[in-house]
């Protein structure tokens, strides 16, 4: 499989991947809330589209900050892997995702073809990902509970000791 993960990896960074800096994020769960995901992939998806629509509004707002004009169709983007075990072999569904630091942006009447301007963005700042992590935990809350996965009684915060979300630039900057 580490072969297998190696020619993943470097078709993406030479074929696929555009030049430019990537963060990596990390998502986990707690245990309550892994078992959910890992029993219903659609629910995991969900889940993870919840993740991604937080980070991806952070970034356009920084790049409007900065003076930018990003679209919300077209301006981010994102490849996630999903890892359903630690390294103990337990089950421990949690999200590997690389994000560009920035966003992607299109002149007003450029042609389709032509690629858009990247953006780049600071990183985020401990503020910025505590921010973050408080509107993750919210919206995944949200979303179990829609689907019958958490009781009503369950107070919205009860994830945020367990839920925790990691970002560091990968080695080399991307």
């Amino acid at each position: 499989t580490n072969r297998r993960m190696h020619d993943s990896a470097a078709a993406l960074v030479d074929r696929v991947l555009p030049h430019c800096p990537y963060r990596q994020w990390v998502i986990t769960f707690p245990r309550r809330v892994r078992y959910h995901l890992a029993a219903d992939p659609k629910l995991a998806s969900a889940a993870l589209r919840e993740v991604l629509r937080v980070v991806f509004a952070f970034q356009r707002r920084c790049a409007r900050r900065a003076g930018a004009r990003p679209s919300r169709a077209s301006s981010n983007g994102a490849i996630s892997f999903a890892q359903r075990f630690n390294s103990a072999l337990e089950l421990s569904l949690h999200f590997h995702i690389l994000i560009p630091d920035g966003v992607f942006v299109r002149r007003p009447g450029d042609h389709p073809d032509v690629r858009p301007r990247f953006v780049e963005l600071d990183p985020p700042t401990d503020a910025d990902v505590r921010t973050l992590l408080d509107r993750i935990i919210g919206r995944v809350t949200a979303l179990l509970r829609r689907h019958g996965r958490l009781g009503d009684d369950a107070p919205a915060d009860e994830l945020a000791p367990h839920l925790s979300l990691a970002s560091r630039t990968p080695a080399g900057g991307g």
